[in-house]
């Protein structure tokens, strides 16, 4: 009998997720369509079908058996079935199954049918260990598309409510035969109800996301942290924990439990890495009190499992999710030596990404560290590899970042290498192209920039800075009116 499927990673369009800039939205939001398997019993599966004279009522429909109304088995779940619940002689991917019932049909040809849920969701509360793995498992699946949630919670209000209670396993009600998929049956039960929460969480939209925390979901998924014993189920929960998290109120009630989401960092499976880092992401972004938080984020081993966390996943959420933390301990930080080396390595790696999201963050996070002078006199030649690479992002396609990038070199302009940097390696084309552009933010931040130097020749003593300044502010004004 095989083991239901290992979570895995599903991509799903950002839609309008990118709204906010503090919150992080990425693609890999959703647990995978769980492929059913095309066998649940042992062969010959006869042996383990359920005896006809244990069934008056057909098991899906509840029709009663009679002489003209007669009992089939379902080949694959071997339960009792009258002739309008199945179909004989079906193929599956060119396999002969013989007569199934229209549930395994269901969830067999179609890995997101809709109408499984709402035909046959009255077996999740039921005692049949199988038909309620198999109706979640279809659930589960459902939810991976946002119409099929917007349908479910409007057809089964009751919906969020049901799953949050079932992630208790004494509110799994008993089974004769507990062995179900190889595990026992309530940690089955409990993997396909996370799976289907995580992808119910995955929502664009908050209400169901405040409907899912107004209903102890996030109690309830606190309580599974504090019992690590199955990494699957760890894994799930804080999946969702990190979905839910984009909520503020949800990122401040998950900061009493701190402690126990960043020790998940010592877990061994880097997908539970990348999902505590996200989650503590959120909650850095989210939080009303950050010098307490800060306290809690040990220094200098946080950063340690952050830099090793980068460097064996620096791909999909492990990248914007550093970045916020990143901004966050440069704001609070320390001015400990070790705490400012360390931000820097990570910074500088950080930059190399694509993500705008990330560069931002980054060059927040360094402003924020180069206004103590004591910091940026020890730290010269590290920050210097940074702003290197700050100035190439000055003429990218997206507006915000290249205004950010602006932002950074007019705030720490007074820095005499920044100086020499903006005049000896910006583009005065590229700068004059921004001041044309349509977008009115682009164009005063170039126009503050050269204020900004204006006034600053006043300050330079020497003569052949001042005349390099000069040319630099008469070049960009030249190419603008070109």
């Amino acid at each position: 009998m095989s083991k239901d499927p290992q979570p895995v990673f599903h991509k799903t369009p950002k839609a309008h997720l990118e709204q906010h800039i503090n919150v992080e939205y990425t693609q890999d939001m959703m647990v995978s369509v769980s492929k059913p398997p095309t066998h649940l019993l042992p062969q010959p599966s006869q042996k383990h079908w359920v005896p006809d004279e244990e069934c008056e009522l057909c098991t899906l429909c509840g029709a009663r058996f009679s002489f003209f109304h007669r009992r089939h088995h379902c080949r694959r779940d071997g339960r009792v079935i009258c002739s309008d619940c199945c179909q004989k002689d079906v193929y599956v991917d060119s396999e002969y199954l013989g007569r199934l019932c229209t549930l395994c049909m269901s969830l067999l040809e179609s890995g997101r049918n809709i109408g499984v849920y709402l035909t046959y969701s009255h077996f999740i509360t039921g005692k049949d260990p199988v038909l309620r793995m198999e109706v979640l498992r279809g659930l589960r699946n459902t939810l991976q598309l946002e119409k099929n949630r917007n349908v479910l919670l409007e057809q089964r209000r009751d919906l969020i409510s049901t799953l949050v209670d079932m992630l208790d396993q004494s509110n799994i009600p008993d089974v004769q035969n507990p062995a179900i998929y190889g595990m026992e049956d309530t940690e089955g039960i409990q993997s396909m109800v996370l799976g289907a929460l995580v992808n119910l969480s995955a929502t664009v939209t908050d209400s169901t996301l405040k409907a899912m925390a107004d209903s102890g979901c996030v109690t309830a998924l606190r309580k599974l942290l504090n019992h690590p014993d199955n990494g699957v189920i760890v894994e799930l929960t804080i999946w969702c924990l990190r979905n839910l998290s984009r909520l503020p109120e949800v990122a401040v009630h998950l900061e009493s439990a701190l402690d126990v989401i960043i020790g998940l960092l010592d877990e061994r499976a880097a997908s539970i890495k990348e999902y505590v880092l996200s989650t503590l992401a959120n909650i850095v972004t989210h939080t009303n009190n950050p010098l307490p938080l800060y306290e809690k984020i040990k220094l200098p081993d946080f950063l340690q499992h952050l830099i090793g966390i980068m460097e064996s996943s620096p791909h999909g959420m492990t990248i914007p999710a550093a970045a916020r933390i990143v901004h966050f301990l440069a704001t609070h930080g320390s001015a400990v030596e070790l705490f400012q080396r360390n931000i820097l390595r990570i910074c500088a790696s950080l930059l190399r990404s694509p993500g705008h999201i990330t560069i931002i963050h980054v060059t927040r996070a360094l402003s924020a560290l180069i206004k103590d002078d004591t910091v940026y006199n020890t730290f010269k030649d590290e920050y210097s590899l940074s702003i290197e690479q700050i100035g190439k992002y000055v003429s990218s396609r997206a507006s915000r970042v290249c205004t950010c990038m602006l932002d950074f070199f007019v705030d720490n302009i007074h820095r005499p290498a920044i100086l020499k940097h903006v005049i000896t390696k910006l583009s005065a084309e590229k700068l004059a192209a921004l001041r044309r552009s349509s977008e009115a933010k682009l164009t005063l931040e170039v126009n503050t920039l050269i204020e900004t130097l204006t006034t600053k020749i006043d300050s330079v003593e020497d003569e052949e800075m001042v005349r390099d300044i000069q040319r630099f502010i008469n070049d960009i004004e030249e190419r603008s009116v070109s």
